[in-house]
């Protein structure tokens, strides 16, 4: 079940010369990766890389700890970001679930740097306020 010319070997594989299982380039080996050429590990996005969740230079890491993350070093589930420490977060570096912005700790924060539950704006301590 593999696609492209040349010969491949695996399963879900799409282009040349390559091996494993669900990659997209020429030349790639491993599992999961999306890359131009010459790579080979796990989960890798780039140039000419090889590594486990590896994007290439400066930039963050793909591990994270959970379901359905868009983002890396990600401990839980369905977040949108880096950094997150819960689940169901837009944003980054926040502690807890369901905050809509960065930097906040607690829950159903919508804003930047909130601590507490359920504050609307940006620095707020405590729960339920606007501003």
């Amino acid at each position: 079940f593999n696609s492209g010319q040349g010969s491949a070997s695996g399963f879900g594989n799409v282009g040349s010369l390559g091996s494993g299982a669900f990659n997209l380039g020429d030349q790639v080996s491993g599992w999961g990766n999306t890359i131009v050429s010459l790579g080979s590990g796990v989960g890798n996005v780039g140039d000419q890389l090889a590594g486990l969740f590896s994007q290439g230079m400066d930039k963050v890491s793909l591990f994270s700890a959970g379901f359905a993350n868009h983002g890396g070093m990600n401990l839980g589930s369905a977040n949108l970001g880096d950094f997150n420490l819960g689940s169901g977060n837009v944003g980054s570096s926040n502690v807890g679930s369901g905050n809509v912005g960065s930097g906040n700790t607690g829950v159903g924060n919508v804003g930047d740097g909130n601590v507490g539950g359920g504050n609307i704006g940006d620095a707020n301590v405590g729960s339920g306020n606007v501003g």
